[in-house]
């Protein structure tokens, strides 16, 4: 896939049926020993996962909000 050059990403969620749009950089947590802490990059070299991801954890505040989360709940943010 194609990434911005800039390292900045513009994505679309829904809330409640509404579209957000949120803009997050590329920068990802990283452990240790330098690897994503969450979601990583795909084997074919994609990177969609980990920035939708961020998106959504911006979107719910942070990381640990994800966590016990439901799959209808992040299919509705992700389709609207």
């Amino acid at each position: 896939g194609h990434y911005a050059d800039e390292g900045i990403h513009a994505l679309r969620f829904f809330h409640k049926g509404e579209p957000v749009f949120l803009t997050i950089d590329d920068k990802l947590p990283v452990a240790d020993n330098g690897w994503p802490v969450n979601s990583r990059q795909a084997i074919n070299g994609e990177w969609w996962a980990p920035i939708t991801e961020k998106a959504f954890a911006k979107m719910n505040l942070n990381y640990a909000n994800l966590e016990h989360g439901m799959q209808s709940e992040a299919m509705r943010a992700l389709t609207g």
